[in-house]
């Protein structure tokens, strides 16, 4: 998917590329900042709760459409999507149920199957 130039703004905060040749790109007035579609965190006994509060807060203020957390020990995967602004949790799948997602892919996730 290709950003409209309408639709993108300076950002240095951001990985930055020329938009017609992916070239690395210095901040300034030409940068584009993409909006992040989806992320995906493994969560850690070490990165837990900068995964659940930190990031979460951060991905929720840029726009992330979709945040996914994937808790191995637990087998869980919890699925967030932005509505209004902020994440609301949309589905929880854990062991061997079948998350089937449309947006912002289509694709099958088994969390069992992610961890063995």
């Amino acid at each position: 998917m290709r950003a409209d130039r309408r639709d993108v703004s300076a950002d240095p905060a951001t990985d930055l590329a020329a938009p017609d040749r992916g070239e690395p790109r210095q901040p300034g007035p030409d940068a584009l900042r993409l909006s992040l579609l989806l992320a995906v965190e493994i969560l850690s006994p070490f990165t837990r709760m900068v995964d659940l509060l930190l990031k979460r807060a951060i991905y929720e203020e840029s726009g992330g459409c979709s945040y996914w957390l994937i808790d191995p020990e637990q087998e869980v995967l919890t699925v967030l999507e932005l509505v209004g602004g902020q994440y609301v949790e949309r589905a929880m799948a854990k062991g061997a149920e079948a998350f089937e997602a449309e947006l912002p892919f289509s694709v099958r996730i088994v969390p069992r199957e992610l961890v063995h």
